[in-house]
C-alpha cells in the first residue's frame, strides 16, 4: 500500500491514471530505494527472469586478470562455475549445478539492484552510486554482466575500495558476497580463491 499511497500523492485526480500507475508499481522488479546504481526504471520481473547473469572475478597479469572465475546463472536456474586461464583460453575447471528456484530468484532479486536500466548491444556499464572512474585502465573488484536473449548486454563494475568506497559500493560488495555464499559449494571456486591467496602471499 505504501507504493500506491505515493502514487496517489502525485496523481492528478484521474482514477484511470492512478490504476495504471499502481499496476506498474506492483510489477517493479526492484524498489527504487533498494537500487545501488543510478537509475530508476527496470523491466518487469518476468522479463528480467529470462536473462542470463554472470558474476566475474579475475587476478594476475594485466587488465581484469589472467585467471578468470565466472558464475553464470541461466534462466533455467542452472549455474555454471568456470575457471579460465585467459592467455591460452584454457579451462582449468568447471562445474554445473542446478540451483533451487528459491535460491535462484533470491539471488536475481539482489543482483537486479545493480543492473543497468537498459542493456545495449555494445555493452552498457554502471558503477555504484557516487562512484566515478579515477584511473586509466582501472579494473573492477567484481563485474556483473546481464545478457538478454536478443544479445543486448550490460555490466555492473564494482571498483576496488581504494578507488571508491561509497555507501552504495559497500552495500554492493556485501550483497555480492552474500549472493556467492548462497550458491552451492564449488571446488572450482575454492581452487581459484586459494590460487589468488597464494599469489598475494596470504
Amino acid at each position: 500500500m505504501r507504493c500506491a499511497f505515493k502514487i496517489f500523492l502525485r496523481a492528478t485526480g484521474s482514477v484511470v491514471a492512478l490504476g495504471l500507475l499502481a499496476t506498474a508499481c506492483a510489477n517493479q522488479a526492484v524498489k527504487v530505494e533498494d537500487r545501488l546504481v543510478d537509475g530508476t526504471s527496470l523491466p518487469s520481473e518476468e522479463m528480467l527472469s529470462r536473462e542470463k547473469i554472470e558474476i566475474n572475478q579475475g587476478f594476475g597479469g594485466e587488465g581484469f586478470g589472467e585467471h578468470f572465475l565466472s558464475y553464470e546463472l541461466a534462466s533455467n536456474n542452472s549455474l555454471v562455475v568456470t575457471h579460465t586461464f585467459r592467455p591460452e583460453d584454457k579451462v582449468i575447471g568447471d562445474e554445473v549445478f542446478v540451483v533451487s528456484p528459491y535460491v535462484a530468484m533470491k539471488a536475481r532479486k539482489q543482483l537486479w539492484r545493480v543492473r543497468p536500466d537498459a542493456l545495449e548491444n555494445i555493452g552498457s556499464e554502471v558503477r555504484p552510486s557516487g562512484c566515478l572512474p579515477r584511473w586509466d585502465h582501472e579494473t573492477p573488484e567484481i563485474a556483473v554482466g546481464f545478457g538478454s536473449s536478443n544479445e543486448m548486454f550490460g555490466t555492473f563494475f564494482l571498483p576496488r575500495p581504494a578507488s571508491c568506497d561509497t555507501p552504495a559500493a559497500k552495500a554492493a560488495r556485501q550483497m555480492l558476497n552474500d549472493v556467492l555464499k548462497s550458491f552451492p559449494r564449488s571446488k572450482v571456486a575454492e581452487t581459484f580463491v586459494k590460487m589468488h591467496a597464494q599469489l598475494n602471499g596470504s
